[in-house]
């Protein structure tokens, strides 16, 4: 894990720009969800008794992806909860799953 993110030095037709590198922070833990998550990161490595995360989320959610990374690295086991939304002849319906 490389945190914080490095910042990169670019040129672009004589302009300068420095970049945020969060691609870099890890393989599988990347991006504003890595950065965001970075307080648990650290609150877990404090506290090894930690043995369960429980969220709550759309099943296509990136944070929820990261989650699950950050469970994995910790061994750490993680239970989401979802809504599922169905449509039916156009009529919008939320189930828990």
């Amino acid at each position: 894990m490389l945190f914080p993110s490095p910042i990169s030095k670019f040129n672009f037709k004589n302009h300068n720009f420095l970049i945020k590198r969060d691609d870099l922070i890890s393989e599988d833990f990347s991006g504003n969800k890595a950065r965001k998550f970075y307080y648990y990161f650290e609150y877990l490595k404090q506290n090894p008794q930690i043995k369960k995360i429980v969220s709550y989320g759309s099943n296509q959610s990136n944070a929820m992806y990261s989650l699950s990374v950050l469970s994995k690295i910790f061994n750490i086991e993680l239970e989401f909860v979802s809504i599922e939304i169905v449509s039916v002849k156009g009529i919008v319906l939320e189930s828990f799953s």
